[in-house]
């Protein structure tokens, strides 16, 4: 998750099932108010595995992120993708069987966190203030249905 400024900000994710899959960025342009989704691999993409494993912005529109793709068996399982237009698409930069890192950026930021609640079924878009944390945003956790067959 990374805000640029108060109203510009991303939030990536993937889908969980079977396999971490179809990474992909919430985009907001207005302080989180509004979000759209947009996908990491485009829609003629050879593999759909992988896991966001760092993102970095350094403008609104220039921006890095690293994809853990080792589930799809792919030649070097870790993948650098940049974008130049605010992450609507990405740009495969390099690949490595060893961890990537995104160059220039920051530690993390203690005062905000994402977590699942339980009781609203949701991902909170939280920030620290003081003792407390309170809620930013929120999205909807879709868990799927599982059938058990008469074996």
């Amino acid at each position: 998750l990374q805000f640029f400024d108060a109203d510009t900000g991303w939030a990536g994710g993937q889908q969980l099932f079977p396999l971490p899959q179809d990474p992909f960025l919430l985009l907001t342009t207005d302080g989180g108010k509004t979000w759209r989704q947009e996908p990491v691999f485009g829609e003629n993409a050879d593999y759909h595995f992988g896991s966001i494993q760092e993102l970095y912005f350094a403008s609104r529109t220039n921006g890095s992120l690293i994809v853990d793709r080792s589930s799809g068996g792919d030649p070097g399982p870790f993948a650098l993708y940049e974008t130049q237009n605010g992450g609507d698409a990405w740009t495969i930069k390099e690949q490595s069987g060893k961890p990537l890192h995104v160059k220039g950026a920051p530690a993390p930021d203690a005062d905000w966190r994402v977590r699942v609640d339980g009781a609203t079924k949701a991902f909170l878009l939280e920030r620290r203030q003081g003792d407390r944390w309170t809620s930013h945003a929120s999205f909807a956790v879709n868990l799927g249905f599982c059938k058990l067959g008469a074996q």
